[in-house]
């Protein structure tokens, strides 16, 4: 007969040494990172750090308005880069743009007042009424009282040769100011550039009124740029 035997384990007895040894190792790096804890929470908070004036709000844009006759005041960039250097010494001007009238969108070209103040060649305010628009007005108000000596002017479509000789391009505006006075504007034919001496008058508003056109295959009249030369 095989004989059998019992094969349980006698327990090993525990070191009562080694067993504290543990548990004051234990207690004591309980009580380091709660020490760490307390300074870490006396610390004042750091907020993050904003530069004025770093970023600037941009403008709010017309609600997609393009309804004719109807004045679309924007508020526009600042106005200093055609400015004589002691308009530069001076606080930047800024400029709202409105109009008697505004073409209707097209896709996503829009044709607000706006554009005739944005710096770029390929955007342009269009008239928004039947015919050649004559009678129809664009006007620049100003944040203060300025003396104008000089406007620069794309008085077309300025954003490709074939849309330029397309529409129709200012021959002759009537400008108006505030103090009453008023001058005639005279271009030539062109896509370039032109620019007109005033002389020197004080105003706080200009306004451009279409007195006659040249003539494209479109009906519409168009203003690509506008810029002044001016000193408070």
């Amino acid at each position: 007969t095989q004989s059998s035997y019992d094969a349980r384990v006698e327990p090993r007895a525990g070191n009562p040494l080694l067993t504290a040894g543990v548990i004051a190792i234990a207690l004591l790096l309980l009580a380091l990172v709660g020490i760490a804890g307390y300074f870490v929470l006396r610390q004042p908070g750091i907020s993050p750090t904003v530069r004025e004036g770093s970023a600037s709000p941009t403008p709010n844009r017309e609600k997609g308005s393009t309804q004719k006759n109807d004045p679309v005041p924007v508020e526009t960039r600042n106005a200093d880069e055609m400015s004589t250097p002691e308009a530069v010494s001076a606080r930047p001007l800024k400029i709202t743009a409105s109009a008697s009238s505004i073409r209707l969108a097209v896709q996503s070209n829009t044709y607000y007042a706006a554009n005739a103040i944005d710096g770029k060649r390929s955007t342009a305010w269009i008239e928004g009424v039947e015919g050649p628009g004559i009678g129809e007005w664009i006007r620049f108000d100003f944040d203060r009282e300025i003396v104008i000596h000089r406007i620069l002017i794309q008085p077309g479509y300025f954003k490709s040769p074939q849309i330029w000789a397309g529409n129709n391009r200012l021959a002759v505006l009537t400008a108006q100011f505030s103090d009453g006075s008023s001058r005639e504007l005279t271009f030539t034919d062109s896509m370039t550039s032109q620019k007109v001496d005033v002389g020197a008058i004080r105003t706080r508003w200009v306004r451009f009124v279409i007195k006659s056109v040249y003539y494209g295959t479109d009906p519409d009249t168009a203003l690509s740029e506008v810029a002044f030369e001016w000193e408070p």
